[in-house]
Formats: structure tokens, C-alpha cells, sequence
């Protein structure tokens, strides 16, 4: 609980995913004209493992870019302000739900989050969520594409 962000709250344990030692189901707290999310946030027992969770929730056909979101879809490394690798980041819209995802890892922890708008939802409002949510000492900081 420690590494989470500000801007999440009523967080809860939840169902925990293969690999996972513990997942908590938080709601995004959106600021004015921002969308209502929900985030999880997965830890896993290193990189190797939050990685690995990863590709395995990210779409095969999500494609790697430079460009990483909101245009999206597209997935990408990405740095830390510092401008270390910091984790994988990846962004697009269901297709069986039009639902926009996007999920991150933060490697130096082994953590996994996913923040999930409501159907219909623009991928660039929930950008603009997500851009609050990041597991991170630094948590209103943007990441860098690498």
C-alpha cells in the first residue's frame, strides 16, 4: 500500500492473476472533467514476473512504437524521469467491449498495474487519469518514451 499513488482510493484486495503474491482493486480519483477509472495494481516477486504478466495481458496485436499513447494502440519501454528504464507501457481499446486499457509495469518493484475506463470511454481521457496513477516516487511526473 506504501507504493501506491495519491490519486487512488477504496482500494481492495481482489482476485489475484497467475504469477501475482497480491492484486488490489483501486478507483482513479478523477479531477474535474477527468474520467471515473478503475485501477489494479498486481505485485509480483520481480521484473521477470510483472514482465511476463505483462504479455500475457496485452493484446499479440498491440504494436511496438516510439510514439506511446494516447494515440494509440502501442506499446513501448519507457524511463523514469531520471531517464532510467523504468518499465513497459501499453495502451488500446478493447475490440470485443470498446473499453480503453492501459497497463504498466514498474520494474524496480515488480509491479503491474491496469486502469480500465468504462465502455466508450476515449483512450485520451484515460491518459489523462493515468498520468496521476503510476506506482512511483514521483507520482505527477510523465513518463519519457524510450
Amino acid at each position: 500500500m506504501a507504493y501506491l499513488p495519491a490519486s487512488v482510493s477504496n482500494c481492495s484486495p481482489t482476485d489475484t492473476p497467475f504469477g501475482a503474491l497480491v492484486r488490489l482493486k483501486c478507483k482513479a480519483e478523477p479531477a474535474a472533467g477527468q474520467v471515473d477509472a478503475d485501477v489494479y495494481f498486481s505485485l509480483y516477486d520481480g521484473v521477470g514476473s510483472s514482465r511476463s504478466a505483462f504479455d500475457h495481458t496485452v493484446p499479440a496485436d498491440v504494436p511496438v512504437s516510439l510514439r506511446v499513447c494516447p494515440a494509440g494502440p502501442d506499446r513501448s519501454d519507457y524511463r523514469s524521469p531520471d531517464l532510467k528504464k523504468a518499465g513497459e507501457l501499453a495502451c488500446w481499446v478493447d475490440a470485443s467491449n470498446n473499453a480503453p486499457y492501459i497497463v504498466w509495469t514498474r520494474d524496480d518493484l515488480g509491479v503491474m498495474g491496469v486502469a480500465v475506463a468504462p465502455v466508450g470511454t476515449k483512450l485520451k481521457r484515460l491518459w489523462d487519469v493515468w498520468l496521476k496513477v503510476p506506482i512511483s516516487q514521483r507520482p505527477d511526473s510523465s513518463p519519457t518514451p524510450s
